[in-house]
């Protein structure tokens, strides 16, 4: 992976777009990152990772803090990143999160982190993470491993250089991602602890269970025992012992139920004796009881037999009565039958009564009819004369529409000469912006044209000699050369502010173009208006003239519409009475032949009213009642006596038979209970009460001892069987927890009598060694042979060990601690340490090539020798197409290595870029 270009806005003091371009230096080459401390060199590296992961090179910023602080709330901030990858270009734009103004008014909004994955200028993904994960994937790298593989940090490789076992386990853990095998160690340990809890809760489970075992007074002494225990009894004696207590425990249960069975047995038939004691005892009474019944019955039959001779006497009256009712009811029915032809002759007399009432109000509707046909006739007007005053609106009607069509159509052109004129008005304005515009760019242009030439004439001033001819002139003299500006104008910046003044014209010539072509619009439009309406071509004479003849045709619209609507009565009027002529005539027919119908009805119903009443006078005088109430009274007297006759008869005959049925049922179980009491033995009852209560206080004190036995041995059996269960989970898990202990043991480095290296510790040796072997190859170059770093192999049995570094100094064949070294030597050390761990990191992620390598400061503790010794060995890492970039401040680096990029900052405190190549 190499780095093509680098783009920075508003990012860290880069509050302006910075671009670096990093192709313009040599593919196998050393630059240099220099600028006073604090200008944002390192800030150039946050730049590349935030790119590419959403982070920083270090842990002392955050993305959050990446925004300028310079920068406007106008001004964007992002990174944008070009860099190959097996010869395939990718191009990343990523941005923070930040605070920026918003599109409309005054207030500020949130821009959201964003970011986007290019492959040859073709979108991959977007997405903030999703880009970040697509990196990753893409060249095999995480963001720790990236800094650490380009980034060597001198001051974080010279605090792991001096660093402790412990302290180096953290450092090789994050780098290496050793945390599993520690997380497997404190796994182990919690697994350990756990079965150690397990052992203790089962031997408290097996004391729980001991004392909830139920036994007598004589295997007390041996159960406590087993208790005083805690749990580390013998199990095979513990089992016997609860074998014993329940072989027992059933041996006197089955005592126990054959005694109960005994007394339920003897307390059943003391029961069963009392039982018929008091059934005797109860049949003598109901024997009592029913001959009392029978007494009263035979009174009760001999009362009813005298109430049935009253009936009989009474039976000649009732006989008489029916005949009565008999003949009162036909009498009834041919008084209802004369009532009803009363009502009918009333019914005709009011029809009478009516018809007469309908003829004098046909005779007068009739008269008024005639006078209203007689006043219509004499009214003058015909329809004819209105239909000629209809056609005549109708063509002033059309009139005043063609000529509101004609106003409206010049009304239409006035306007658009108004919005013509309006529209002349911004192109004005726009050409004179235009024309501001291409003044300034065109000044400007010729301002760097000048700069140009003058940056142009002073590089070929700076390679003048005395004595040799000049180029332009050729003359062998300079006595007064151009001065040298420094950052001289380049031609591709003098073209593009050309093409911009260039735009410019361009612009400002078209605005011409146009205004002068709405001119001549507006005038042409001008002209024909002026000329349709005969008046003087001024817009103001146009508009007033359109405003007088709106005004007049309103007027006239106003006429027209009120002279159409005393048309539209008049028209009413006339078909109103019309209709009203047609609608008499038509009237008058109906009324005449009404008035003849109802003179002939009064005729019939006055015959018919006559021979009615005639008829009604005949058949009254063949009745004897003349009130029909009093016949209907009559009748319901004789109805009730009949029905209350009727009902006494019929209730005696109830009473009667239902004492007889009563009598006989009573009789019946009478004899019965008898019988019963005959059959039934005779007993002591003083004495079964006696047996009865002793029986069942025995039984009672029996099937309580059974109850006790029996909830003793479900207990044992219950604790018998949780022991055996408890016993069985214990033999299988404790091999499981002997074996778990022991690897714990070994893992976490705490096996006695050995050497303390954890799991993590012996994995991190191996890694370390490599690095050690990584390391070495520069070092002993950088140090002319005489420096070696190896691990220390002394372990200490008390506290952790294996990751401790010594140095081996060939020089005089001793070993000793890398604190001895003195600064330059520490920072060869550390620089070989930090290349090494580089190389380590770049294997173990599959041989990734990067080709784009940073080192951060440290050169300044070298002396002249070491420095060219170092730079020897960064030179040589260069092999591959690899650049090396060195951020430092060292005034020696800027004499050594020719291509640099400088980092400046002016008076506001904002950074800025410049790029020198040898």
């Amino acid at each position: 992976m190499k780095i093509l270009e680098l783009t920075l806005c508003g990012f860290g003091p880069y509050a302006k777009e910075t671009r670096i371009d990093l192709t313009v230096f040599s593919e196998s080459s050393v630059y240099l990152i220099s600028g006073n401390t604090g200008a944002g060199k390192t800030m150039l590296f946050d730049a590349i990772v935030f790119a590419l992961y959403g982070e920083t090179s270090g842990s002392s910023r955050n993305a959050a803090m990446l925004r300028s602080l310079y920068a406007s709330l106008s001004d964007p901030t992002y990174v944008k990143l070009r860099f190959s990858f097996q010869q395939i270009t990718y191009e990343i734009h990523r941005n923070p999160a930040y605070e920026r103004a918003a599109l409309r008014g005054n207030k500020t909004t949130m821009e959201k982190a964003d970011a986007h994955l290019y492959r040859e200028d073709e979108l991959m993904t977007s997405g903030y993470e999703e880009v970040t994960r697509a990196i990753t994937r893409l060249i095999g790298l995480d963001s720790d491993q990236y800094r650490q593989i380009a980034m060597l940090a001198q001051g974080d490789f010279q605090r792991m250089l001096f660093a402790s076992t412990k302290d180096r386990e953290k450092i090789f853990r994050q780098l290496f991602h050793t945390q599993r095998y520690a997380v497997l160690q404190e796994r182990l340990k919690s697994l350990q602890h756990q079965n150690e809890e397990q052992l203790r809760r089962r031997r408290e489970q097996q004391v729980t269970l001991l004392s909830q075992l139920q036994c007598d007074a004589l295997q007390q002494p041996l159960l406590d025992g087993f208790l005083q225990q805690d749990g580390y009894g013998d199990e095979a004696r513990i089992l016997a012992f609860v074998e014993q207590l329940l072989q027992e425990g059933e041996k006197r249960e089955t005592q126990l139920r054959q005694e109960k069975e005994r007394l339920e047995k003897t307390l059943t038939g003391v029961r069963q004796a009392l039982e018929e004691e008091k059934r005797k005892s109860a049949l003598n009474d109901a024997i009592q009881q029913d001959e009392q019944q029978l007494a009263a019955c035979r009174k009760q039959l001999a009362a009813l037999e005298k109430q049935g001779d009253a009936l009989a006497r009474q039976q000649s009256q009732i006989t008489d009565l029916r005949k009565e009712q008999t003949l009162l009811s036909q009498e009834q029915e041919r008084l209802c039958q004369v009532m009803k032809e009363r009502q009918e002759l009333a019914e005709k007399e009011q029809q009478l009564h009516q018809a007469k009432d309908t003829c004098e109000q046909l005779e007068t509707a009739f008269a008024s009819q005639k006078e209203e046909q007689r006043i219509l006739l004499a009214r003058p007007g015909s329809l004819e004369v209105c239909q000629q005053q209809e056609h005549s609106l109708r063509l002033q009607d059309e009139q005043l529409r063609q000529q509101r069509e004609q106003l409206a159509l010049q009304q239409t052109q006035a306007q658009q000469l108004r919005q013509g004129r309006q529209q002349i008005l911004e192109e004005q304005k726009c050409y004179q912006s235009y024309k501001e515009h291409y003044q300034r760019e065109q000044q400007r242009y010729q301002q760097l044209e000048q700069q140009f030439f003058d940056g142009q004439a002073g590089l070929l001033a700076r390679q003048l000699q005395e004595g040799a001819p000049c180029p332009v002139c050729g003359s062998l003299h300079h006595p007064m050369p151009a001065v040298w500006q420094g950052d001289p104008i380049e031609r591709t910046q003098l073209q593009q502010q050309k093409e911009e003044s260039e735009h410019r014209r361009k612009q400002m010539e078209e605005s011409a173009t146009k205004l002068a072509r709405l001119h001549a619009g507006q005038e042409e439009k001008l002209t024909a208006l002026a000329a349709a309406l005969d008046v003087e071509k001024e817009e103001a004479s146009i508009t007033a003239l359109l405003q007088t003849r709106k005004q007049e045709l309103q007027r006239a619209s106003q006429q027209q519409k009120d002279a159409w609507e005393t048309h539209r009565h008049q028209q009413k009027e006339l078909q109103e009475r019309e209709a009203r002529k047609q609608t008499l005539v038509h009237a008058l027919e109906q009324l005449e032949q009404h008035l003849q119908e109802e003179r002939q009805r009064c005729i019939q119903l006055t015959s018919e009213c006559q021979s009615r009443r005639e008829q009604i006078v005949k058949q009254q005088e063949q009745l004897h009642y003349t009130d029909l109430k009093q016949l209907e009274e009559r009748l319901r007297i004789i109805a009730k006596t009949l029905a209350d006759h009727e009902q006494e008869a019929a209730q005696h005959a109830r009473q009667l038979e239902a004492l007889r049925t009563q009598q006989s049922g009573i009789s019946g179980h009478q004899q019965a209970m008898r019988e019963e009491a005959q059959r039934l033995p005779d007993h002591d009852r003083a004495a079964l009460e006696t047996k009865r209560t002793q029986t069942e206080q025995a039984y009672a004190v029996q099937k309580e001892e059974e109850r006790r036995c029996a909830l003793a041995l479900d207990t044992n059996r219950r604790v018998q069987e949780r022991m055996k269960e408890e016993m069985e989970k214990w033999q299988g898990a404790l091999q499981q927890m002997q074996y778990v202990q022991t690897l714990s043991d070994t893992m976490n480095g705490t096996l006695n009598e050995k050497e303390r290296i954890t799991l993590e510790a012996f994995v991190q040796q191996s890694t370390f060694e490599r690095i050690l072997r990584y390391a070495n190859l520069r070092l002993l170059q950088m140090s002319q042979g005489q420096y070696e770093l190896r691990r220390e192999e002394k372990g200490s049995r008390r506290s952790r060990s294996g990751l401790d570094l010594c140095i081996l100094d060939h020089h005089s064949a001793s070993t000793r601690s890398v604190r001895t070294l003195s600064g330059g030597e520490s920072f060869l050390a550390s620089l070989a340490l930090a290349l090494g761990l580089s190389d380590e990191i770049t294997s173990v992620s599959g041989g990734i090539s990067i080709e784009s390598m940073f080192v951060d400061e440290g050169f300044g503790t070298l002396d002249e020798e070491s420095l060219q010794q170092a730079m020897r060995v960064l030179h040589s890492l260069t092999k591959g197409n690899r650049q090396i970039g060195i951020i430092s401040h060292v005034s020696e680096l800027k004499e050594q290595i020719e291509q640099q990029i400088v980092v400046e900052k002016d008076a506001e405190g904002i950074s800025h870029v410049r790029t020198l190549l040898s």
